[in-house]
């Protein structure tokens, strides 16, 4: 299984490829967001969005690589990822009154995603963004799979293969972290 991990210009990401590794995942590539090579982009089966500071539109050719690969490609969008794949397909994002830096929070997860089989319904997750997937006319094609209090904290689109967190799967702050990545990797890559 090859991955494509993109860096959003936040020193997590080397968190995330860190995990990949503990689960064995040895065939990967880092780019930075503004320098991804579309010719080479069709070389890995999956694609993983890291974290990152400011908003998607600030972050090099993300919105551009989900648009282009949304059909072909199975994308896990983490914090900055997952608000991409949200704006993507038309969520609005808003900015929260008190950013959650460092902070961790009980989260409820749906058993019927794949990303959380095998875990508890709810778990502790580790935050730190100042911007949130607003859930307000949050679009159809978009299912929310995981929840704190009013807030999403994960979802998934409806006919893809792409699914985002608010949350950081790779911090200590979220114990089943690694677990959630496994089972994503585990997922079959897309053949086209």
């Amino acid at each position: 299984m090859k991955v494509l991990v993109v860096d959003n210009y936040d020193s997590f990401t080397y968190n995330i490829v860190d995990s990949l590794r503990t689960i064995g995942v040895d065939q990967f590539e880092v780019v930075l967001n503004d320098q991804i090579d579309w010719a080479l982009v069709d070389d890995f089966h999956k694609i993983l969005i890291s974290p990152g500071p400011g908003t998607p539109d600030n972050a090099g050719s993300v919105l551009k690589l989900i648009q282009r690969y949304k059909q072909s490609k199975s994308i896990l969008g983490v914090c900055l990822g997952h608000q991409a794949i949200a704006q993507v397909f038309g969520a609005q994002l808003v900015n929260i009154s008190k950013p959650r830096h460092g902070q961790t929070v009980s989260i409820d997860l749906s058993a019927d995603d794949p990303l959380f089989t095998g875990l508890p319904a709810k778990i502790k997750g580790g935050l730190y963004h100042s911007w949130t997937v607003e859930r307000a006319n949050l679009p159809q094609e978009l299912q929310v799979t995981a929840t704190s209090g009013h807030r999403i904290m994960a979802l998934r689109h409806k006919v893809h293969d792409i699914a985002g967190v608010q949350f950081h799967p790779e911090s200590f702050a979220t114990p089943y972290g690694v677990d959630i990545l496994r089972n994503w990797i585990s997922l079959p890559a897309i053949q086209k």
